[in-house]
């Protein structure tokens, strides 16, 4: 008998623990977008090296960036990079919780140019 009981209770317990386990968890996730202007630097097979126009709140934190376009998605981020020069003006658009800029990490999600070195006639 007391075998029994045993079982009940655990099969009890057991029915309330995956109770609680059912119950929907949501977690809420904020992304900051942040943008600033920057001058292109040097360009190389899969980074850019950009320094932040004066006046911003980047330029006080990095004199220069070393953006990795490798894993860049953004339709007309891609554009960019294939014909990105020295002397280019570009707006650079991040994600603020994933980048570190007083350490050189920044996790660039769009990248657009404002101005071409290029001089058109």
């Amino acid at each position: 008998m007391k075998r029994i009981c045993s079982f009940l209770i655990i099969g009890v317990l057991m029915i309330a623990i995956a109770g609680c386990t059912g119950e929907e968890l949501t977690t809420e996730i904020t992304v900051t977008n942040k943008s600033f202007q920057a001058t292109v630097l040097e360009v190389q097979d899969n980074t850019i090296l950009v320094e932040p126009l004066g006046g911003t709140k980047e330029r006080e934190l990095v004199a220069n960036l070393l953006i990795d376009t490798e894993n860049l998605a953004e339709m007309e981020t891609v554009e960019y990079v294939s014909k990105a020069q020295a002397g280019d003006i570009i707006e650079i658009q991040y994600l603020a919780e994933e980048s570190d800029l007083s350490n050189g990490e920044i996790a660039v999600n769009q990248m657009k140019l404002i101005k071409s070195a290029t001089k058109l006639s």
